[in-house]
């Protein structure tokens, strides 16, 4: 099922995984990348997003590109490195 128009993405990611790792005895730095399933836990997001196939770029907001591991999409993906909060970050991701 295809939704309506087209959309830019973007998925907040940022945050330590400090606690969560201890817990679960993962070496995740990051919430967004302790793994589910065998799998990084943004990627499910980013994984309904392309099935809606509305996607037209995925700006992922707290994580470094050089240490992520890439989604499979079918559209441009830009990485933004975490700021501090939850509101720089979406502000980060808006100046994109």
């Amino acid at each position: 099922m295809q939704m309506p128009g087209s959309y830019e993405v973007v998925l907040l990611a940022g945050g330590s995984a400090a606690e969560a790792a201890r817990i679960w005895d993962v070496g995740a730095l990051n919430k967004a990348l302790l793994p589910i399933g065998g799998r990084p836990m943004f990627h499910y997001v980013v994984d309904a997003w392309r099935r809606a196939e509305c996607m037209t770029r995925l700006i992922v907001a707290g994580l470094p590109a050089a240490t992520t591991p890439e989604p499979e999409v079918d559209c441009e993906v830009i990485y933004l490195s975490d700021r501090g909060s939850a509101v720089a970050n979406v502000l980060a991701a808006l100046e994109v």
